[in-house]
This record gives C-alpha cells, sequence and structure tokens, in this order.
C-alpha cells in the first residue's frame, strides 16, 4: 500500500529538504471531521460496492469532470497540458472523451512538482507530504490535505472489514514504514504501529503483546516472522491479515494462512491513487472504484487493450485534490474485466498484476532478508542522513556480494562521508556479512514495462 511513504506537516513553499519531518498525528479537529464522515458517509459507501454498473459509471464520469477541471483552471502543468493537446475540460461528455486526454509518467510530475499542485490550496496549514519511492525506487514527493486521509481512512476501513469482519473494538497491528495519520476514531478502530525496521524478535514479541485481531504488512515481512517463529504466529489468534506494497503469490499467502491460522488478504494499492484494488472472500481483487478511476492502455501507447487483456495500468485519483493525479501510468501490468464474483460486489476486477516483483536477499546459513526489510532501510537512509538521492537500487550479485547503485537529484557526485554512511548502513543491516559496493550512475535502466526495480537478486 502505502509502503514506501513517509508522511510529515508541510508547507509548499519549502524545500524538499525542509519538508522531511516525523510524522504527526491527526489533531483534535481532524479526529473530529474523521468522525464526523463516517458517521455522515460510511453507510453509503458500504452501498456503493453493490450499485448498478452503469450508476457507478456515471458517477465516476462526474467525479472526473470535476477533477480535470479543477485541475486546468488551478494548477499550471495541467493547463499546459492539456492547452497543447488541444483540449478542454468542456469537451469532456463521457467517459470516451475522457480517455482522449493525454496521459502523464512519474517524470511528468517529478519534474513539474510544484507546478503540479491546486493554487487555492497551496498554503493550507494542514498539508502533509508523502515521500515515497514506490515500488520503482525513484523519490517523488506528494502533497495532501486531510480531505485526502479521511477519505482513504473511510475507504481502506470498508475495504478491510469487508474480508476481515473486525468490529469497532477489535484492535489492529500495522508493521509498516511509518504510522498513519489516524489510529483510531475516537477510541475506536484502534490501531497499534510496529516499525518494519524493529528486529524480528521484537516484531513478534509486540505482536504477542498487542494481541490484535487483524493484521497488515508486508508479506515479505510476515514470511520472515512465519520462518523463524511458526510456533508464535500460529499461537497469536489473529483472525484475518492484510498484506500490500509488495508482489506476493496465492501459494506465499496460502502459506502465510497455514502458519498465522488466519485468512490473509492482499492489497494493490500506492501512494499516487491510494487503493487499487483488494481480495475478496473468493480470492478476486475488486478495484476500489471510488478511489481511482483505472484503465489497461498497451505499454508506452495510448492505445487501449481489448477487455480482459494484459497492459499498463492508468489511473486517476478520485481523492487527491491538491495535486491531482490524472491518467498516471503506474508503470504496473494488469487486466481489468467486469465483477461476476459471488461476494457480489459490482467493482471490477484487477488480474494478473505484474510488474511489482521485489525480492528479497539470500544470506548465507540459509537466513532470508525480506526485501521490505531492504526498501525500508534503503528510504531510511534518505530521510535520516538526507541523501541527494533521486532513484536507487540495491542488487544482490553473490551470496556475499551486494551493490548500491544511485542516482542523485544532483549534478554533484556523493561526498565521502555520504558514501562512507551508504556502505557501513548496509554492512550492519547484514551484520558484516555483505561486500557493499556503492556506485553512482547516471540512469537505471528500466524492465520491459518501463517499471524501475529497486531491490534485485541474482542469488537463486
Amino acid at each position: 500500500m502505502l509502503a514506501e511513504q513517509h508522511t510529515c506537516r508541510v508547507a509548499c513553499d519549502q524545500s524538499p529538504l525542509e519538508r522531511v519531518g516525523s510524522m504527526r498525528k491527526f489533531t483534535v479537529y481532524e479526529q473530529a471531521t474523521l468522525t464526523r464522515e463516517y458517521i455522515r458517509r460510511y453507510p453509503s459507501l458500504h452501498r456503493f460496492t453493490d450499485k448498478p454498473v452503469d450508476e457507478i459509471a456515471g458517477w465516476q464520469l462526474g467525479q472526473l469532470q470535476q477533477i480535470v477541471r479543477m485541475a486546468y483552471e488551478n494548477t499550471r502543468f495541467y493547463r499546459r497540458l492539456y492547452s497543447d493537446a488541444g483540449a478542454h475540460p468542456n469537451d469532456i461528455r463521457s467517459l470516451d472523451d475522457f480517455k482522449n486526454l493525454p496521459t502523464v509518467t512519474k517524470n511528468d510530475i517529478i519534474e513539474n512538482q510544484n507546478d503540479c499542485i491546486v493554487e487555492p490550496r497551496r498554503h493550507e496549514k494542514n498539508l502533509r507530504v508523502s515521500r515515497s519511492s514506490g515500488s520503482s525506487g525513484q523519490i517523488l514527493e506528494i502533497i495532501a490535505g486531510t480531505d485526502r486521509w479521511v477519505q482513504s481512512a473511510l475507504l481502506m476501513l470498508r475495504m478491510y472489514q469487508r474480508a476481515l469482519h473486525f468490529g469497532p473494538f477489535d484492535r489492529g497491528a500495522l508493521i509498516y514504514t511509518s504510522q498513519y495519520p489516524f489510529q483510531s476514531a475516537w477510541g475506536l478502530y484502534p490501531v497499534k504501529y510496529l516499525y518494519t525496521l524493529t528486529p524480528p524478535s521484537e516484531l513478534i514479541s509486540g505482536l504477542e503483546r498487542i494481541r490484535p485481531s487483524y493484521t497488515i504488512s508486508y508479506p515479505s515481512i510476515l514470511a520472515e516472522l512465519a520462518a523463524l517463529y511458526p510456533d508464535r504466529c500460529n499461537s497469536l489468534g489473529v483472525s484475518g491479515i492484510a498484506t500490500n506494497s509488495e508482489h506476493s503469490t496465492q501459494a506465499q499467502r496460502d502459506h502465510l494462512s497455514e502458519i498465522f491460522a488466519a485468512p490473509v488478504f492482499d492489497e494493490y494499492s500506492s501512494e499516487e491513487l491510494i487503493l487499487g484494488g483488494f481480495q475478496c472472500e473468493a480470492g478476486e481483487y475488486h478495484l476500489q472504484e471510488d478511489c481511482a478511476y483505472l484503465e489497461i492502455l498497451e505499454t508506452r501507447s495510448p492505445q487501449e487493450v481489448a477487455p480482459g487483456a494484459t497492459g499498463e495500468i492508468v489511473g486517476t485519483s478520485l481523492v487527491h485534490k491538491v495535486m491531482p493525479f490524472i491518467r498516471y501510468r503506474q508503470g504496473d501490468l494488469a487486466a481489468i474485466t467486469p465483477s461476476m464474483c459471488i461476494c457480489g460486489s459490482s467493482f471490477r476486477i484487477l488480474g494478473h498484476i505484474g510488474g511489482r516483483r521485489n525480492a528479497s536477499f539470500q544470506l548465507r546459513g540459509g537466513h532470508t532478508v525480506p526485501s521490505g526489510r531492504i526498501l525500508d532501510w534503503t528510504y531510511k537512509l534518505v530521510l535520516d542522513f538526507h541523501l541527494p538521492i533521486a532513484q536507487f537500487q540495491v542488487i544482490q550479485h553473490e551470496l556475499h556480494r551486494m551493490e548500491v547503485v544511485i542516482v542523485t537529484s544532483t549534478s554533484a557526485d556523493l561526498t565521502a562521508p555520504q558514501h562512507n554512511v551508504i556502505m557501513e548502513s548496509f554492512q550492519t543491516l547484514f551484520e558484516a556479512s555483505m561486500d557493499v559496493e556503492v556506485r553512482r550512475v547516471g540512469t537505471i535502466p528500466r524492465t520491459s514495462a518501463g517499471k524501475h526495480m529497486p531491490i534485485v537478486s541474482h542469488v537463486t
């Protein structure tokens, strides 16, 4: 999900370096807003999943028309983009009209970041910045308001509740890169946070202390706990598990389900589009149609693929109202089919998800270091030491040899102290069992899907 995010309060005229800070919780006012919206909207959000398909599509068209107009009238980037393409918000009278708008990439957003922010909201006091590497290893800052966090909280609550069936007094455990701004809604739906870089022995002890009804984490972190402490995982008494942010197979999730003695549901999501798809009890990934509108296009082409065919995910966030993402090329591969699911949801089904396959590292003695731990360790370096890293790739070449490849955010090379910080940090992570090489490059090659792979292992 928001796996590589770090969230803080921000004023949008600050420099990227000044924006970095520790995540803050919801204020009392924001908690009250969340509670009010929960009471006002939550029942209708539940009903929305079962509405007729044409009614859902009509609602989405209205949302897309509003977002395009807002972006055109209030951001320099989208106004230039659409003017150059001869497009105008008044032209969008159908979903087919919307699909004629040009697509945007991560590089487009990074290169025009300040011009992507909606002008009237630029100086709001409670904006937050999420610094995310995503699954690409390419750093992107995303500005969002309280409305985004409240909306995503309600949608995540619906998504998890439908699958995990937890109640307002059930405790959750989040093993993640950073906390969410909301840990509960006035004591209801409490979530306890555990940091992904906590040693495994402390993670399992933390779960035993919390005794959660449900757990949310990277599949690789859960797999590490399952391998090291199978009996303790089995006796936790969790009722359900949600995995996100990394690719995992159904067989791997079935294995986790056996070890933890609980059903495991997977989520496809990103910081840019928030919630993409989530597995229902029948195992299908249903799109969250009121969070993002997803299309499937040919890779590096504006052509839409045939229904059910695999192509590149292109999404429009229906939640980001400060920094819009409109027809944004996610870089992942998938297919979309109409829903005919026994769970009863009308939301379309996302299938054949690919392109997000990070790799865990194998060490001597058979120990595995999960990809999620490596990814968060790298991200911690960026945040704690303010390193000028625009993009990275961590590669294991042999059991005892790895390489950290860096694209700097400036024209200058890494300084000797910065170089040493990276090298010594990874030697610490791998307990001095790895020879670490740090190398600066101009670019990092992409996969055939146009995706950067931040964690790569050539060790079987």
